[in-house]
C-alpha cells in the first residue's frame, strides 16, 4: 500500500512538474509573440504608415469563400484606403493602389526602389536571374540592359509585330 501511495505522490509531483514546464512555455511563447505584434504595429507607425488596425484575411478566405486575391487586395483598399501595411508571411509589406505612386515607384525611382521580395531561386538559372527575384548590384546591371529594350520607340516598333502575333491567336481560339 505503501508503494502504491509513493507511486501516486511521484505521479502528482511528476505531473505538477510537466504541467508547470508547460504552461512555463507557453507563457514565453505569448510573451514573444505579444512582443512580436507590439514590434509590427510600431514597425508602422514610425513609418507613418497605417498598418496597426490592418487584419489581413486568412488563409482560409481564399480557401473556403472563394475570393481571388485581387477581390480580397480591393476590398481591403475600399476599408484601409490607398496605402496600408501588412505582414505577410513573417515580412512587412506595404501594400500601394494608388497608380501614380506605383509608377513612380517602379518606372522613375527605380534606383531607390532596387528589391523587391525575396525569393530563394538558386537552383533555377533562368528564374535566379529574373528581374524581379535578383538584388541590389545584380539588379541595377538587369535593369540597365532591359530598360533601352523597353522604350517607347522601340515599342512602336514592336506593335505591328505584336498585332500579327494576336490575330494569329484570336483566329487559332476561334
Amino acid at each position: 500500500m505503501d508503494v502504491l501511495l509513493d507511486s501516486v505522490q511521484h505521479l502528482g509531483q511528476y505531473l505538477a512538474t510537466h504541467y508547470f514546464i508547460t504552461l512555463l512555455v507557453f507563457g514565453v511563447v505569448f510573451v514573444i509573440i505579444k512582443y512580436y505584434r507590439r514590434d509590427d504595429s510600431k514597425h508602422w507607425e514610425d513609418r507613418n504608415v497605417r498598418g496597426k488596425d490592418v487584419k489581413m484575411p486568412s488563409f482560409w478566405t481564399f480557401i473556403w469563400k472563394r475570393q481571388s486575391s485581387e477581390v480580397v487586395l480591393q476590398a481591403m483598399a475600399d476599408k484601409y484606403g490607398n496605402l496600408y501595411g501588412i505582414r505577410q508571411f513573417g515580412k512587412t509589406v506595404i501594400i500601394c493602389s494608388k497608380p501614380d505612386i506605383i509608377s513612380l515607384v517602379l518606372s522613375k525611382e527605380f534606383t531607390s526602389f532596387t528589391n523587391r521580395r525575396n525569393m530563394n531561386l538558386d537552383s533555377d538559372p533562368l528564374f535566379s536571374n529574373m528581374l524581379q527575384a535578383v538584388m541590389d548590384d545584380q539588379w541595377k546591371r538587369l535593369r540597365a540592359i532591359v530598360s533601352p529594350t523597353f522604350s517607347t520607340g522601340k515599342l512602336r516598333k514592336m506593335r505591328p509585330l505584336i498585332d500579327d502575333c494576336l490575330q494569329t491567336m484570336i483566329n487559332n481560339l476561334n
